[in-house]
């Protein structure tokens, strides 16, 4: 009985472990991803509308209407 719950300890302590290496390599990846990145634009959304870009918050993107396109040279 105390060998099985000394296994289970062990088991449980290398599981916390891994898991723990686990989140400090992805950790490292994302400040590497945002610090090759421009990180300004994180939380930003660029657009380009009638040849302009925008860069916008992401959350205040609203669009209420879309007026039809018209073509520049019709017929």
């Amino acid at each position: 009985m105390l060998e099985w719950v000394s296994k289970k300890h062990r088991d449980q302590k290398h599981k916390d472990e891994q898991e723990a290496l686990l989140k400090n390599s992805l950790a490292e990846k994302v400040q590497r991803f945002q610090s090759s990145h421009n990180s300004e634009n994180i939380g930003y959304t660029e657009l380009t509308i009638n040849g302009k870009r925008l860069r916008v918050f992401r959350e205040h993107i609203t669009i209420p209407a879309l007026s039809p396109i018209t073509q520049a040279n019709p017929g």
